[in-house]
């Protein structure tokens, strides 16, 4: 009895830690490590430096860093154990919210995993996503883009509040509306939400938004470059600042026009 409760009172003191760990300084250690990999090419130590953040915060696999991806692959060409098989069917549920990005699944056949195997797992991992959400953030897309291009008007600023309404719905009722539980859409656009933020970002309801989506940042749900191109865009247009907090890249000639953020 008293062991049970020993491993209870353990397990509820990992799952409180857990909770409790800021991802923002996650973020920051995963660009200084792939930044001193880029700049020094240590394989070795980057490996080393990689195993221990994940570790601590538990794996990621960010949209451009891809920081789990070459992980693997650098402990694969230094022949350093890095999970087996274990950490490659993560891998894939990592990559199949953006499997239109991988074409060649033949370095998973180095530890007998077929390209056959691969699809079945994604398949797998599909089925998980969330129907309502994938169904609603669908409509979510269309609504934003229908009436965009032909210029920012009556029906545009409608269809943006609906859109607003929807992103505050789903964090009620499912929390943050990431790739991994929304899925690709059917047009192959996989990250509605980063679309949907830099709208939000022109409307009162950016303050709401500013201040709910941090936590998410925090738990590691939400991409901070959503939530900085978010602010960033808020400064440009609705500020009129040529500063921003961030330094995401945003252009546009007025509050009401497109922009691009990178």
């Amino acid at each position: 009895m008293k062991k049970i409760v020993l491993i209870l009172a353990v397990l509820l003191f990992v799952s409180c830690k857990t909770k409790n760990i800021n991802h923002i300084v996650y973020y920051n250690k995963a660009n200084a490590i792939d930044s001193v990999f880029r700049f020094q090419k240590d394989t070795l130590v980057t490996i080393k430096n990689y195993r221990k953040l994940f570790r601590k915060y538990g794996a990621h696999n960010q949209e451009r860093m891809r920081e789990f991806e070459t992980y693997i692959m650098l402990s694969h060409l230094k022949n350093k154990k890095f999970g087996g098989k274990k950490s490659l069917y993560k891998l894939i549920d990592f990559i199949t919210p953006y499997k239109i990005w991988y074409k060649d699944y033949s370095f998973f056949t180095y530890y007998k995993i077929d390209s056959l195997e691969v699809v079945r797992r994604i398949k797998l991992r599909e089925q998980k996503y969330n129907k309502i959400l994938n169904d609603s953030f669908q409509v979510a897309y269309y609504r934003d883009q229908h009436f965009r291009k032909d210029g920012y008007d009556g029906l545009t600023k409608i269809n943006d509040l609906k859109n607003i309404q929807l992103m505050k719905w789903t964090l009620q009722k499912y929390g943050f509306p990431s790739p991994e539980k929304i899925g690709p859409l059917k047009t192959g656009y996989e990250d509605i939400v980063f679309v949907l933020l830099a709208h939000v970002s022109t409307y009162e309801a950016y303050h709401f938004y500013k201040k709910e989506l941090y936590k998410y940042v925090m738990s590691g749900e939400c991409n901070p470059k959503h939530y900085a191109m978010m602010i960033d865009r808020h400064i440009a247009f609705q500020i009129e600042s040529t500063k921003s907090d961030y330094g995401s890249k945003v252009k546009g000639t007025s509050k009401n026009s497109f922009f691009r953020a990178s």
